[in-house]
């Protein structure tokens, strides 16, 4: 008999976390388990998720508890998260008596209340839950860090900083984030973006992929640019900008706006056309979470240049796959671009080996399988 799993993912968009989950589903052996897939908002990850002819729900009444570096933390969304706390127990309560799984998968700590329910229902339900990003060393965080180890039986932390910040017992397995080889291919070498840009072949194109939020440190690079002005082969584009009135994003438009050797970029989707067109890859961001369009990047043969903190210190070899810089640090971002910018070999010897180190740690095949093989241990004592 198939073994039903529940999965809660704690978005209705697009980004890492949902890719990295969307990996794990598509290798799922559907022969051997009944996937549930429930998200806390409509969007376009929705859509994305359906693609794979899993059940998906979208149920309002489930809150992420928020507590990572990923969220940040402020008064609006410590309240927030005490009122959703309630609505969020007792809805997986009911969901988790209809479907009666064996396995939940929480795609994030910040469902720990998930895990009580569940818990709560059936003490022989196993949880696992994916670490996404480092928890916050506040009150809030510390919340998720001792609730989830009371209640999570397999933690998945998708790199070691992130597991040095949850408590665990010998509970935990880091599987890197992945990338999938097929789509994300060293052999594409397609210069759609760059010619769209009207980049020349001579030009240098550096592009930051991501969130427009302020973890990311996008101020920095923008003085970075700044302090680039004597280089005008150096081009920097800003992908990912939406039409949204966001505050932070805001910003960003207007501190970038009229500097010439900055680019901003729509959000687009065709990602791999993107890095293909790209000479370095660059990630300034000032908290530890981990940086996918590093690994995509490394897939691609690409070079990458990013903050010395937590995750992307973990997914780049210092002088060997990519370059570090100190976090807010705008003249060290800039001496590094110019440095890559230097030296065609350099980039293209760094990208070679940054491939290598692509396929032995991001394959999103053999990462999932890891997952699988979690699911298989704890499927021996349920």
């Amino acid at each position: 008999m198939k073994k039903k799993i529940i999965f809660f993912h704690h978005s209705g968009n697009l980004g890492g976390a949902p890719k990295n989950l969307w990996y794990l589903l598509k290798e799922l052996d559907k022969n051997i388990y009944d996937p549930f897939l429930f998200m806390i908002k409509s969007g376009p990850g929705v859509k994305f998720f359906k693609e794979l002819n899993i059940p998906v729900f979208v149920d309002k009444k489930i809150k992420p508890f928020w507590g990572s570096e990923g969220s940040g933390m402020n008064w609006k969304i410590f309240i927030k998260n005490f009122l959703g706390f309630f609505s969020t127990y007792f809805r997986a309560r009911q969901i988790i008596k209809d479907i009666n799984p064996e396995i939940i998968h929480l795609n994030t700590t910040c469902f720990f209340h998930v895990a009580m329910a569940a818990k709560s229902v059936n003490p022989a339900i196993k949880i696992i839950s994916h670490v996404q990003e480092p928890l916050l060393k506040s009150f809030p965080g510390k919340i998720l860090k001792y609730m989830n180890f009371f209640y999570v039986d397999e933690f998945v932390p998708v790199s070691k900083f992130d597991e040095s910040t949850i408590k665990h017992k010998e509970n935990s397995s880091v599987v890197y984030n992945s990338v999938d080889f097929n789509e994300f291919n060293i052999e594409h070498k397609s210069k759609k973006f760059r010619y769209e840009l009207q980049i020349r072949d001579d030009e240098i194109l550096v592009t930051y992929l991501g969130r427009i939020i302020y973890q990311n440190g996008l101020e920095y690079l923008i003085d970075a640019a700044k302090l680039l002005k004597d280089y005008p082969e150096i081009k920097i584009a800003i992908t990912g900008l939406t039409e949204v009135n966001e505050e932070y994003q805001n910003k960003i438009k207007k501190e970038s706006s009229g500097i010439p050797n900055i680019i901003q970029v729509p959000f687009r989707k065709d990602v791999p056309d993107i890095i293909a067109s790209s000479d370095i890859i660059v990630f300034p961001s000032v908290v530890p979470h981990f940086a996918r369009s590093v690994i995509e990047a490394a897939a691609m043969g690409k070079p990458s240049i990013a903050s010395n903190l937590g995750g992307p210190a973990e997914s780049i070899m210092n002088g060997e796959t990519g370059l570090l810089v100190p976090p807010k640090n705008s003249k060290a971002l800039a001496n590094a671009i110019k440095y890559l910018a230097d030296d065609s070999f350099l980039r293209f010897s760094m990208g070679q080996k940054a491939y290598e180190v692509a396929k032995e740690k991001y394959d999103s095949k053999v990462n999932a399988q890891k997952v699988f093989q979690i699911y298989e241990g704890i499927n021996d004592t349920v």
